[in-house]
């Protein structure tokens, strides 16, 4: 069976492809052998192994060839079936290829979020404050195809200290960020209006972001990860060290502030 899949994207189809290549085990993919350089993934559909192979289409940049092979074990697969949840009857054929399609375009979406994820992420990376022209509605895009942490969520005692409600440390919170940016353990990305501040490190490849209320007190901290650390140890390892570090360097300030 074949089809060509129409999408819509500010991707192309060669590009959302490369970056699936670059990325086979997160879509559950492999690479075909062969010179055509297909993508395939195996599923169980009614019974029986079935096969679908994409490639980039050859003239329309947004779309793909989509194919698909399954095992008919000698059975019709012009027979029609009945699902349970719809009023209406299908060939074993139709079927099949529903639900291999739909396979494929939950692929292509992921791809295209994560990949648009990246440029971002590139993006936030590579600035500094000096000459940051990244406007924020990209950075709340990039908050929402990431995996946010709260830091009150995950340290009570750096909660504690910085959500210092009761204002029992008389923390000026601008003081504290512009120390921060000042200190080589930090790499300011990018600020807006004086009020989100956003830190990467580049060796855990996390951001940090800073959000200050109208008083001028924190309102919220956020670690920002690709990948989501429940996951990942790795990445539950960056996000405590992270926490560490601000932690400790927070009061080390604060003691060279007496």
């Amino acid at each position: 069976m074949h089809k060509t899949i129409h999408f819509e994207s500010s991707f192309d189809a060669s590009r959302l492809f490369h970056y699936i290549c670059l990325n086979l085990s997160s879509y559950n993919v492999v690479k075909c052998d062969g010179r055509n350089g297909c993508l395939s993934r195996m599923m169980r559909e009614m019974d029986t192994d079935v096969y679908f192979f994409f490639i980039p289409h050859a003239h329309i940049i947004f779309a793909f060839e989509f194919f698909v092979l399954c095992r008919t074990e000698g059975e019709s697969m012009d027979s029609f079936i009945h699902n349970g949840s719809s009023p209406y009857i299908q060939t074993i054929s139709e079927k099949i290829m529903w639900v291999a399609e739909t396979s494929m375009k939950d692929i292509i979406r992921s791809a295209a979020v994560n990949l648009r994820r990246d440029c971002l992420w590139e993006g936030f990376s590579h600035s500094n404050q000096s000459k940051c022209l990244i406007p924020i509605d990209s950075l709340h895009e990039m908050c929402q195809m990431s995996h946010t942490l709260s830091i009150s969520g995950l340290s009570p005692q750096l909660s504690e200290l910085l959500f210092d409600r009761m204002d029992k440390l008389e923390i000026l919170w601008s003081n504290v960020l512009l120390a921060m940016k000042r200190d080589p353990v930090f790499s300011l990305s990018a600020s807006f209006d004086d009020r989100v501040y956003l830190f990467y490190f580049k060796q855990e490849d996390l951001f940090l972001m800073i959000e200050l209320n109208s008083s001028k007190g924190v309102e919220e901290i956020q670690i920002l990860t690709r990948e989501n650390p429940s996951e990942n140890k790795l990445f539950t390892n960056s996000c405590n060290s992270i926490i560490d570090v601000i932690t400790n360097w927070i009061l080390h300030w604060l003691w060279n502030s007496l």
